[in-house]
C-alpha cells in the first residue's frame, strides 16, 4: 500500500481512532521514552502512596498519647503500661509519663461525670 492511499484511508476513520493511531510514531516515542517512564514512576507512586499508608495502619501499633499518635512499626519499639487495669501501647518514656497522665485525669473526670449522674437520680 503506498503512503498516499494510507493516509487516505487513515483520513476516514473517527477522529478518536486517527488521534491514537498518531500517538503510535515511532520517532514521536523514542523521544518520549524518558517521559513516559518518569510519569509511569510518579502514577505508581502516587498510587502506592495509599496503600502504603493503609499496611502502616493495618500492622502498626499508635501511642496511646494522645498528643503523640505515633505509628510504632516494630514490636521490640512498644513500651507497654498497665493503667488502671488496661495495658496501654506507647512508644517512648516520656509518652508513658505524660500520655498515663491524661488517660488517668480522663479516667477519673468519666469517673465524676457518672457519680454526678447517679446522685441526681
Amino acid at each position: 500500500m503506498n503512503p498516499i492511499t494510507l493516509t487516505r484511508s487513515i483520513n476516514q476513520l473517527p477522529t478518536e481512532l486517527i488521534d491514537h493511531i498518531y500517538t503510535f510514531d515511532y520517532n514521536h516515542r523514542k523521544q518520549m521514552n524518558n517521559i513516559y517512564s518518569e510519569l509511569l514512576l510518579y502514577i505508581h507512586n502516587a498510587s502506592m502512596k495509599y496503600v502504603l499508608c493503609e499496611l502502616i495502619e493495618e500492622f502498626s501499633i499508635v501511642c496511646s498519647n494522645e498528643y503523640c499518635e505515633e505509628y510504632i512499626l516494630q514490636e521490640d519499639d512498644v513500651i507497654y503500661e498497665e493503667i488502671m487495669g488496661h495495658s496501654y501501647p506507647f512508644c517512648c518514656d516520656r509518652c508513658v509519663g505524660e500520655g498515663g497522665y491524661w488517660i488517668r485525669y480522663d479516667y477519673r473526670k468519666s469517673l465524676r461525670r457518672q457519680n454526678k449522674f447517679k446522685c441526681m437520680n
